[in-house]
């Protein structure tokens, strides 16, 4: 923010009317053209400078004035009517002429950016000249016209000049990172056979087997005898029967 002066009034400019015979064209705001005061190393004051543009019969003016000390921005002229600041009649008839303290100190480019933003504000976004564009001259001296556009980006207009500032950054979006789910793959399930565990062999004792001939004492099974023949075997039992049923007759006759 910067103080606004706006109670002095210099008579050294042609009116928008007058514009025209004087320039060969129309009063239209087109353009900013910033210029320095002098040597710094003289020490000058703003007071000093403000005075001396608004003296009577004078030659040379400027529509603004203004300095970081004590932050202050003085309209000397109405942009509306045309300013002696160029040199050059498309500088005059077509910008508004600022005069900068020439120190270029930071505080005295963040003044001079709030202007350039109520400036534009007001006439658009126009361009920013400087005086040695139009002539040979030492002005604007240490000033950027470069760093103080830029600076003006950063600067706010508010209704009433002088109560702009800097613009108020928008809060940061903060975007969820997008986190991709680790997809894990399957497990791989092994059916798992159980070991085949093998019966022990159990050697039991033999025994003699119930069917063996008791006579041999071998224990081998009748059916593994050499001499066992099943034929024989089945007519053997065959002719004891017939014997019995013989032996069963006889009794009876008896």
């Amino acid at each position: 923010m910067y103080t606004y002066i706006t109670n002095r009034d210099s008579p050294n400019f042609t009116s928008a009317k007058d514009t025209p015979r004087d320039y060969g064209m129309a009063r239209k705001v087109e353009g900013i053209t910033i210029h320095h005061w002098g040597d710094p190393a003289t020490n000058p004051q703003f007071d000093n400078v403000v005075n001396y543009l608004c003296r009577a019969n004078g030659n040379t003016s400027a529509h603004y004035v203004a300095t970081g000390t004590g932050r202050k921005v003085a309209c000397i002229i109405s942009p509306d009517h045309t300013a002696w600041h160029s040199g050059n009649a498309w500088g005059n008839a077509r910008t508004i002429g600022v005069e900068l303290d020439p120190r270029a100190r930071d505080e005295d480019y963040d003044v001079a950016a709030e202007l350039v933003a109520d400036i534009r504000s007001a006439y658009g976004d126009v361009p920013i000249y400087w005086h040695s564009y139009f002539r040979a001259t030492a002005c604007p001296g240490k000033w950027s016209p470069d760093r103080l556009d830029k600076l003006s980006y950063t600067k706010r207009s508010a209704a009433q000049w002088g109560n702009g500032g800097n613009k108020v950054s928008p809060a940061p979006v903060v975007v969820a990172p997008v986190v991709t789910p680790v997809v894990l793959p399957k497990p791989v399930i092994i059916p798992v056979t159980p070991p085949v565990v093998e019966k022990p062999i159990v050697i039991v004792p033999m025994t003699p087997s119930p069917t063996s001939i008791d006579d041999t004492n071998t224990g081998v099974p009748v059916t593994d005898k050499t001499d066992y023949v099943p034929d024989v075997n089945i007519l053997n039992k065959l002719l004891s029967k017939l014997l019995e049923l013989i032996t069963k007759i006889i009794g009876m006759f008896r």
